[in-house]
């Protein structure tokens, strides 16, 4: 499970990823909150791209 909290100035995000994450192949959106700022989701399996390392 993966759960985001947006600081008051990227709040603006928060509908704009809610709706790219309701995509198939995306995590799936658990909870959304936007008075919070918090996204509750699913996690996919795999290794984040930002834990890969640098490209050879």
């Amino acid at each position: 499970m993966i759960v985001k909290v947006y600081a008051e100035r990227g709040r603006w995000k928060l509908p704009k990823e809610v709706h790219v994450y309701g995509l198939p192949g995306v995590p799936r959106v658990l909870h959304a909150d936007e008075h919070a700022g918090t996204v509750v989701m699913t996690l996919l399996p795999g290794v984040a791209a930002g834990i890969r390392g640098p490209a050879r």
